[in-house]
């Protein structure tokens, strides 16, 4: 949702104008009056995808600076002149669209679009563009902001996708031999033991099982011990996945909160039409009524298998990579 807050009778002109090409909320004149700019902005603040002043960028400074938390909570702000001749990008205009909602409302008004980042005034990718785009999270955002400043410089900047799937950027070089003490930027859902900047794909999906009332920290320790075995990062964990029968297990449910990711549920029926595909245990299969639970799971929830069950103490694993 864009808030959109106009300070003056020009300004409700644009605001009308805006809050119809917007899923908006449109603050005029008269009910910012009514109900105070500084409760207004601490809404929006809290709760906007983005937040378009119509005011000068002193009020939307003044206003904005009590409730500033960081650069990737922020949402984005624009503040747009009640002539409606240019649309500024303020603040979080990478991380949290700025730049992308000033573009879009100077489109709307045929304004001018003011971007003042400097790798974009540059043409270069900074960081935080490059995960906002391919849905990834940056491991580090001191290192994310040292990389800006080597592409500002004109300095190289390696780049590498171990999943090649995202074409180079502009501004960075392909990983070769002799660029190993190059500032890097890697996209991955491993663990890394570089000093490169980490692009995080969140990707991975556990499909698991286990007995009844397994201890929940018995069950945490399975799942780190064994992502830290098979090389992959913790928060590349995109969902957890696993059975009817299963989804009210103190220990997966905790899992789930613990990584901060969705607990996906199959049904037993769904399971049956595919477990052929997998290795079956006849013991498991009169227990629940299923012969496989974690690799099933991880196939139905759209994983690739890259690491086969694992089992142990009464719990299983199964890691796959989101399709």
């Amino acid at each position: 949702m864009i808030y959109i807050l106009s300070v003056s009778s020009l300004g409700d002109i644009l605001g009308e104008k805006l809050s119809k090409n917007f899923s908006s909320v449109y603050f005029s004149k008269d009910k910012i009056k009514a109900v105070g700019l500084n409760e207004i902005t601490k809404e929006a603040m809290e709760k906007a995808k983005g937040i378009i002043f119509i005011s000068s960028t002193g009020i939307a400074v003044r206003a904005i600076a009590t409730y500033l938390k960081g650069k990737t909570i922020d949402p984005g702000v624009v503040v747009v002149d009640a002539k409606g001749e240019y649309a500024i990008s303020l603040l979080s205009g990478h991380l949290g669209g700025g730049n992308e909602l000033a573009v879009k409302v100077s489109e709307i008004l045929k304004a001018m679009p003011i971007i003042t980042t400097a790798t974009d005034s540059l043409g270069v990718k900074a960081p935080d563009m490059i995960s906002k785009e391919n849905n990834l999270l940056i491991s580090d955002m001191k290192k994310a902001k040292d990389i800006s400043a080597f592409l500002i410089e004109g300095k190289k900047v390696v780049f590498e996708d171990e999943d090649k799937i995202i074409d180079i950027p502009k501004g960075y070089i392909e990983c070769t031999e002799g660029s190993e003490n190059l500032p890097k930027v890697k996209v991955t859902n491993k663990i890394s033991g570089s000093e490169a900047l980490v692009l995080v794909r969140k990707n991975l999906i556990l499909g698991i099982g286990c007995r009844k009332d397994v201890p929940k920290e018995k069950m945490l320790n399975f799942i780190r011990e064994s992502l830290k075995e098979y090389g992959y990062r913790e928060d590349s964990v995109l969902k957890i996945s696993t059975i009817d029968l299963k989804s009210k297990e103190e220990a997966i449910l905790n899992i789930s909160q613990v990584f901060s990711v969705p607990l996906e549920i199959h049904s037993r029926g769904e399971v049956r039409k595919i477990e052929h595909l997998f290795k079956c245990s006849d013991f498991v299969r009169k227990s629940i009524g299923v012969g496989a639970v974690a690799e099933p799971c991880v196939y139905l929830s759209g994983g690739e298998i890259v690491v086969e069950r694992i089992s142990k103490e009464g719990m299983t694993l199964c890691i796959g990579e989101g399709r």
